[in-house]
């Protein structure tokens, strides 16, 4: 709920004609991850292609797969 808001407050604040605000709008990602999490550059060019392809999409999210080592358990 505070990405509304803050979104929001964002982009009223530029100025600007409602088309204006419409297409930045339209063309605004936000990436959230966890410290630990290592992608690749292109994986993110995919996740946006395919969100700009369907403008129903509001959030995608992926299995992410542990890199590190040592002993460690994981419960399911």
């Amino acid at each position: 709920m505070y990405m509304y808001y803050f979104l929001s407050h964002k982009l009223l604040s530029m100025g600007g004609g409602q088309e204006r605000i419409r297409t930045v709008a339209e063309n605004t990602f936000i990436l959230a991850l966890d410290g630990d999490v290592d992608f690749q550059p292109s994986a993110l060019q995919l996740l946006i292609d395919r969100m700009r392809r369907n403008p129903n999409v509001g959030a995608a999210c992926g299995r992410i797969h542990p890199i590190g080592s040592g002993k460690y358990m994981w419960y399911f």
